[in-house]
């Protein structure tokens, strides 16, 4: 197994133990899966478990989805949580910073 055939698979799992242990779903195709994986190889984006630590550290609710799509020549994390309240919040956040973009109630 060639070094980046190890990290991408290593960066699979990563994901996939995220998504059980949170308990959220994480929805890509084959293709958009392999251009995340080259986005964050070449340093565009910061991986997935980063963002999710800080959006875990300041907001309440439990992730249930993720997406990660291009818009515009930007990568960005669509996350929606589920609050204590019971309402879902969506949460947009720039994926080469972590910034937030967007927060708001989903319909």
């Amino acid at each position: 197994m060639k070094m980046g055939e190890g990290l991408r698979l290593f960066s699979a799992l990563l994901l996939l133990l995220f998504a059980a242990v949170f308990g959220f779903s994480v929805s890509a195709s084959g293709n958009d899966h392999e251009r995340a994986m080259q986005a964050m190889q070449a340093g565009e984006i910061k991986p997935l478990a980063d963002i999710l630590a800080v959006l875990s550290a300041n907001q309440a609710g439990r992730v249930v989805e993720v997406e990660l799509e291009q818009k515009r020549g930007r990568w960005v994390y669509e996350f929606k949580l589920l609050e204590p309240n019971g309402l879902v919040r969506e949460i947009k956040v720039d994926a080469s910073n972590g910034d937030v973009l967007q927060s708001k109630y989903d319909d």
